[in-house]
């Protein structure tokens, strides 16, 4: 009984200082409820970071455009809005990679939660 015990116990404080450690299988659950949007004034929130970095298309001659979008709980933008224009073709040019572009949400109090995230593409 002592053996198995001391096995036990040996387990839990191997995983306790760091080996046998599990990775977290995916991006955290959505909080239940919570249809807040959130930004970057809020402190508790770390923002949502892009899989994959957001690039503007070669043809893209604009100055300066920013473009706001909604992420979602599962990493994905739903909804965008142009904030500063760089004319027509430049403002959906950025609106289109910003909806292609997949983000691990951001997160509140251990859960994910949907986020403005602006982005602003300088082109001198």
């Amino acid at each position: 009984m002592r053996i198995v015990a001391a096995a036990l116990l040996l387990g839990a404080a191997g995983c306790l200082f760091g080996r046998h450690r599990v990775a977290p299988a995916g991006p955290p659950p959505p909080c239940a409820g919570d249809t807040a949007v959130y930004t970057a004034a809020d402190s508790a929130v770390s923002p949502p970071r892009p899989k994959l970095p957001i690039t503007p298309p070669q043809d893209f001659a604009a100055s300066r455009v920013t473009v706001e979008g909604i992420v979602e709980p599962d990493g994905v933008v739903r909804h965008s809005r142009v904030v500063v224009s760089g004319g027509a073709a430049a403002d959906s040019q950025l609106v289109a990679a910003l909806r292609q572009t997949h983000f691990l949400p951001a997160v509140r109090g251990g859960c994910a939660v949907r986020f403005a995230l602006p982005v602003t593409i300088s082109v001198f």
